[in-house]
């Protein structure tokens, strides 16, 4: 079914499903909910589970569920104290090593540049680029052509 309002019916929708199992709507949300034809038949289709629903919560004792309750807290692990801060001399170690390594200064050295001509590759290297470049693919093919072969 098509909603009138997307996320207006995905909120009212939430808000009726948090009411289960005992179907009590407020009437601004049972106004919501019938403004819209799909929201309408989630409503009565909700209101029909908690009809059935509501059968089998009487028809379990409470004594039933303060026995339910309790073999729960059981099954769950039992909280431990708090550790204590066994990290925090290893964090203080860590900030003074970081302290020290920051206000270390490297001793001044002449750094040289290159001259351009030593950066540039040699001449015969960029008269036969185009060359370079072809053999490199054939390098590539050959490789892909065996890995096809299985031969690799």
């Amino acid at each position: 079914m098509n909603h009138i309002d997307e996320a207006g019916c995905r909120k009212a929708l939430e808000e009726l499903a948090a009411a289960w199992p005992q179907a009590v709507l407020s009437p601004v949300l049972s106004a919501r909910l019938d403004s819209c034809p799909a929201c309408r038949a989630e409503k009565a289709s909700f209101l029909a589970l908690c009809a059935k629903s509501s059968s089998w919560s009487s028809a379990l004792p409470a004594a039933h569920w303060r026995d339910l309750a309790r073999k729960t807290k059981q099954a769950l692990p039992a909280r431990r104290a708090p550790r204590p801060l066994v990290w925090a001399p290893a964090a203080a170690f860590a900030a003074a090593a970081l302290a020290v390594l920051f206000n270390y200064r490297v001793p001044d050295v002449d750094v040289k540049r290159p001259d351009r001509a030593q950066m540039l590759p040699p001449r015969e290297v960029l008269e036969n680029q185009d060359l370079l470049e072809h053999l490199e693919l054939l390098t590539e093919w050959d490789g892909v052509k065996a890995v096809e072969r299985g031969s690799l």
